[in-house]
Formats: C-alpha cells, structure tokens, sequence
C-alpha cells in the first residue's frame, strides 16, 4: 500500500503583478480618506454642500433590503459618492 500524496503548497509572486499602492500613500484606505476628504472640501466650497461621512442608505432589489455605508452623502438634495 502506498502512503497518501500530500500536495505540496507552493507561493509563487508573479514579476508580472503591479503594486497599485499609491505613491506617498501609508496605504490605499488612507489615500481613500484623504481623497473623501478633499471631495467633501470641494463640494462645501464650490457647491455650499455639507456633506455626511459614511452616509447611510437602504437599498432593497425586490422584498431583500439591505443598508449601504456611501463615502459621502446627502438627503437634500439627494447625493451619493462612493
């Protein structure tokens, strides 16, 4: 009888794949925040709109309803920025 096969794991990084971190960025999500950060700034100054962080909203296909945190939002008038 034979002893089973044990696959043999091995982790190879391809010299193909790109790093998409942003340049002088601590990481992605904080380039996010600072982007989010200067479109909420551009908004309040251009278009005197007051933006909210994290703004909330339901979102339903059908009778299945789920809530959705934006980047930014506003009710009034209705804006969503993801």
């Amino acid at each position: 009888m034979r002893p089973a096969l044990r696959p043999q794991v091995m982790w190879l990084v391809s010299p193909h794949m790109a790093n998409h971190q942003r340049i002088n960025a601590i990481s992605n999500a904080q380039a996010g925040r600072e982007f989010e950060h200067k479109a909420n700034k551009h908004f309040l100054q251009a278009e005197s709109l007051a933006l909210t962080s994290d703004f909330n909203v339901d979102i339903a296909i059908g009778t299945s309803k789920k809530t959705h945190d934006f980047d930014l939002g506003s009710k009034n008038p209705p804006i969503l920025i993801e």
